[in-house]
């Protein structure tokens, strides 16, 4: 089965690299040059807007998590967690069971495993919300198929975790859920101000509801690409069959898109330094076997 795993995952990355490189054509590589290049003082703000997600998403775990979990360590497991959820397929799950792997030397086991369900429940509800504005703004907008399908994406990850949060009520911590879903939403308002600031530097006649319009595709596009590493092909794709919706050529559609990766890449790598010295601090804690057993854990259970 892993073998089989591991083989699909090899096919959807070589298909997400093509379709990435047809996009480019498509495009037309110096347009994308040009435009990337105008990008770049609004690229070093979309870091900036990662930054705070993380910071967000981190003071919502601590809410969960208590005053028992040290600051530094807690920082250095969003970090790391942010790097895995953002390059490998179903990023969430793996990032959740990399934290509570992490922590679990400052917490008892349910714990952590609850925290890591309230984050992903969480996640979910506000990726939803936020999905759900997205298609009320872009509907009249957007060509047929692909309105129906950015709003039946809101309504199926909106209600996947209002029940994971039923179905997992009694494992989870009674305290600190409002704090998790404020920092969740707060998270995805950053997102949000990213792409707005990216779209208005790609194209400086778009207003806010060009911007609405992409941030929607690109929610949506990272959820169906959750199979694929760093969602390659699929963010992309979204953002370019949607570009005339948002007002934008292809050129600007996907260079907002490769925009977006560069700045989840900048803290990607900063994530990675962050694991590696979690792993040394934890004397291992973070193993393969490890976070695949708090994986199984966290999400089967």
């Amino acid at each position: 089965m892993k073998k089989v795993r591991r083989v699909a995952s090899l096919v959807v990355a070589v298909l997400g690299v093509a379709a990435m490189g047809a996009f480019v054509v498509h495009a037309g590589p110096s347009h994308v040059a040009a435009v990337l290049v105008r990008m770049r003082w609004a690229v070093a703000l979309a870091v900036a807007f990662e930054g705070v997600r993380i910071l967000s998403e981190a003071w919502g775990a601590r809410a969960l998590y208590g005053p028992d979990v040290p600051r530094r360590a807690l920082v250095r497991a969003q970090l790391a967690g942010y790097a895995l959820c953002y390059v490998l397929p179903a990023g969430r799950a793996v990032a959740e069971a990399c934290k509570a792997a992490m922590l679990s030397p400052y917490l008892p086991r349910p714990r952590v495993v609850g925290v890591a369900l309230v984050n992903q429940a969480m996640a979910l509800v506000a990726v939803g919300i936020a999905s759900s504005l997205c298609a009320v703004v872009a509907h009249a907008r957007l060509a047929g198929p692909l309105a129906t399908v950015l709003a039946v994406h809101s309504a199926v990850t909106l209600g996947a975790g209002l029940l994971l949060l039923l179905t997992a009520a009694r494992r989870m911590p009674t305290t600190g859920k409002r704090e998790a879903l404020l920092a969740m939403l707060g998270s995805r308002v950053a997102q949000a101000g990213a792409i707005l600031v990216l779209v208005r530097a790609a194209t400086p006649h778009a207003v806010v509801l060009d911007g609405l319009t992409v941030w929607g595709l690109h929610l949506m596009g990272a959820s169906v690409g959750d199979i694929a590493l760093a969602q390659v092909g699929f963010t992309d794709g979204a953002l370019v069959l949607g570009a005339a919706a948002a007002h934008l050529d292809a050129a600007s559609a996907l260079s907002v898109a490769l925009a977006v990766r560069a700045a989840q890449l900048a803290w990607v790598a900063v994530g990675v330094v962050a694991g590696a010295c979690g792993v040394s601090s934890t004397h291992g804690a973070t193993s393969g076997s490890s976070t695949q057993r708090w994986s199984s854990e966290i999400v089967v259970r």
